[in-house]
């Protein structure tokens, strides 16, 4: 028999590759984990990887929400901890690395969703270029 989980269901829903349903809350926080090591080893990528990568940690908050208590209750000391290793590692950008336009659309804060209104302290010059032209 199958049990109900609401995080799956809800990546299901989304549209999420079949892997990244099957590694549910977990896999979202690994990954989220993964990335941030990857910015503070030196970000090499440009800005659609940068903002595909910003994309997940806002997956993991949504599917946070839907997350039964318990469930939650299991991953947020370590999201919190990597999200605490994430702002030790970026500065602010002063917009929404998506545009302000996307932000107003989504509902975006730099407080509530500050990890795309944020950018790495030590990038590549290509990421940082990039930024500027947003």
């Amino acid at each position: 028999m199958n049990a109900v989980d609401p995080v799956r269901d809800f990546l299901r829903e989304r549209g999420c590759p079949d892997f990244v349903v099957k590694n549910g809350l977990q896999g979202l926080v690994k990954s989220w984990e993964s990335f941030v090591k990857l910015v503070k080893d030196g970000y090499e990528f440009g800005l659609d990887d940068y903002l595909n990568d910003l994309d997940n940690r806002q997956l993991l908050e949504e599917a946070l929400a839907v997350a039964p208590p318990r469930e939650k209750e299991k991953y947020m000391q370590w999201v919190e901890r990597t999200d605490r290793r994430m702002r030790a590692i970026v500065k602010a950008a002063g917009k929404c690395l998506w545009g302000n336009e996307v932000a107003e659309t989504e509902g975006w804060t730099e407080e509530k969703n500050w990890w795309y209104f944020s950018q790495p302290i030590q990038t590549s010059r290509k990421l940082s270029t990039e930024i500027k032209k947003v």
